[in-house]
């Protein structure tokens, strides 16, 4: 074996022999950690930073939070103006991992505006980034020119939209009584009026999105149901019409019986001149 060959096999065999020796030797290969993901969070807000200058959009606010991993995120809100002088918001979002979040400016029926803090009832306030869904990582709450609610999941290396089923679309939110939280929304009730009667309707997380019908959707309606039952001091004819009907929907929406609790509100009292209007909310109950 002669030339090239027999150089080849010395270079092999030199490796070899390197490789029996009782010290440690470096590899011949460059470090894996040089292609390894290298978090920084530093970086990935200077390249948020960078975009959003060029877009003129004017930071309003920020908020940290944490995820499971103990990974942190940051949250902003961009404020801008469009060509007709109307106010747009944007969202960024940042794990070390990259920009995990940028919705807007553009389609103002596209949620872009970052809601930190919403009322959740009873003086209570739900924090955004924060946990609206039991366990996981944190989710953030985005609000449309209408004030209707959008929830995005976020994730170290992206974030993702939650569906809702909710019709109207979700408004608010709602701590209960045993501490979870649903999505609410309203209803507008067939009045004779204005302004017209309204009625909140919930939606709850399972099986991976919020649904009307979820356990926790059900018992917000309970609780409604159960505080509308009460009839209040110096009540009048009106507004027990007004309670009955709201009380009727609620123990549907709780998981009552839809048919019996219709026949029973259709038989309920009510004045004359209400009658057609019963008949018409007795009809809507079913929604």
């Amino acid at each position: 074996m002669t030339g090239p060959k027999l150089a080849e096999c010395a270079l092999v065999f030199a490796f070899s022999v390197a490789g029996c020796g009782s010290e440690p030797r470096v590899s011949p290969w460059p470090a894996l950690r040089l292609y390894a993901e290298q978090p920084d969070l530093d970086a990935r807000l200077a390249a948020i930073d960078h975009e959003t200058a060029g877009a003129k959009l004017t930071l309003e606010h920020e908020a940290r939070t944490k995820g499971e991993t103990g990974d942190a995120y940051v949250v902003r809100s961009y404020r801008g103006v469009d060509l007709m002088g109307h106010i747009t918001w944007a969202c960024r979002a940042a794990s070390p991992y990259g920009v995990v979040l940028a919705v807007g400016p553009g389609d103002p029926s596209i949620a872009s505006e970052v809601v930190f803090a919403a009322d959740a009832g009873g003086g209570r306030i739900f924090a955004s980034p924060g946990q609206l869904i039991a366990g996981g990582e944190p989710e953030v709450l985005l609000r449309d020119r209408a004030g209707a609610l959008s929830v995005w999941t976020l994730g170290l290396r992206g974030a993702s939209p939650v569906s809702i089923d909710l019709v109207p679309p979700p408004i608010g939110v709602r701590v209960l009584d045993t501490g979870e939280i649903v999505l609410v929304s309203e209803m507008t009730v067939p009045s004779l009026s204005e302004p017209p009667l309204m009625v909140a309707a919930a939606a709850g997380f399972s099986d991976g999105r919020f649904k009307k019908d979820a356990g926790t959707a059900r018992r917000f309606h309970a609780e409604m149901e159960a505080a509308y039952a009460a009839v209040p001091e110096g009540e009048t004819a009106a507004e027990r019409f007004d309670r009955v009907t709201i009380h009727a929907f609620h123990t549907i929406r709780s998981g009552g019986d839809e048919k019996a609790t219709r026949e029973v509100y259709a038989k309920s009292d009510v004045a004359p001149e209400l009658r057609a209007l019963q008949r018409e909310r007795a009809a809507w109950l079913g929604r």
